[in-house]
């Protein structure tokens, strides 16, 4: 394949440059294969009834008010950078990817920032690589949050874990549709009761419902309890049809999240049902550092 004269002068420079060759192996990221070697994305990983995979290929972008959408000459390049990728030719994938990420291509500074992550051709850089992702999260890349919310609450000698942070990029996720991002909300509410506590603080109804299912009630008056049991405290009376929040479930108990009100309760499972037309979902806000 003939490389373009901006290609070719970016080969040259990289070749100038003390740039990793021989880097750990490590497993593909964006082009499509496993990423099951991942050391950040399967150190300390949910168990089965928990996963927390990554899609295996690029998410395509949403577009959003003002954000500028892909061209085709954007996707044509893309996909020979991914191309190059498979190969093992990441000098050249950078060399594709550098520029578009420069120019706030969303799917190029994703992808660009799996080639800092993982060592393709570049010595390892999660600094950068939590930089490229930021970018791109911020203009609605749903695989970006996703994968910036596991950098974060894995961690390593760079990048700090933040338990807040992470949480908030896979509520993004979420909010998008991804469903391994749900499922790793779930996770870390399991997990780090204690550091999630002040966020859930301050979640609502739309927060609750991506780690839970919306069911109401189904008597005239209901008793929530302040544990899973009848000689735990009263804490609320609810009248029929009021809409819940269905948690997590403790045999025929089940903890829900009311509207308006401050704790968790539980309410006996024959109280409950299924809830219909839930409201729709309006991901939280995302700033740059």
């Amino acid at each position: 394949m003939r490389l373009s004269p901006a290609i070719t002068v970016c080969l040259l420079f990289i070749s100038s440059m003390a740039v990793a060759d021989n880097q750990p192996a490590r497993q593909p990221g964006p082009d499509g294969s496993p990423y099951s070697d991942h050391p950040h994305m399967n150190a300390g990983q949910p168990d089965t009834s928990n996963p927390a995979s990554i899609n295996k290929t690029a998410a395509k972008i949403p577009a959003k008010p003002g954000q500028k959408k892909n061209t085709t000459t954007d996707m044509e390049q893309a996909e020979k950078a991914l191309s190059f990728m498979r190969e093992g030719n990441y000098a050249i994938a950078y060399c594709i990817w550098k520029p578009m990420s420069d120019a706030d291509n969303a799917t190029a500074q994703f992808n660009l920032g799996w080639m800092y992550h993982n060592g393709y051709g570049l010595a390892i850089d999660n600094i950068k690589a939590r930089g490229l992702w930021q970018k791109a999260a911020l203009q609605g890349h749903t695989e970006a949050s996703f994968t910036l919310g596991l950098l974060l609450y894995h961690g390593d000698e760079s990048v700090r874990p933040d338990i807040p942070a992470a949480s908030t990029f896979f509520q993004v996720a979420a909010m998008q549709g991804h469903s391994d991002a749900r499922n790793m909300l779930a996770y870390l509410l399991k997990q780090n009761p204690a550091q999630m506590a002040s966020i859930t603080s301050k979640w609502g109804t739309e927060q609750w419902k991506l780690v839970g299912k919306s069911v109401r009630i189904k008597v005239q008056k209901a008793n929530t309890r302040s544990k899973p049991s009848v000689k735990s405290a009263v804490l609320y009376v609810l009248d029929n049809n009021t809409r819940i929040v269905a948690i997590s479930r403790n045999k025929r108990w089940v903890q829900v999240y009311i509207p308006g009100k401050e704790r968790l309760a539980w309410v006996f499972d024959s109280l409950i049902m299924p809830a219909t037309n839930p409201a729709g979902l309006t991901a939280p806000d995302i700033k740059a550092e």
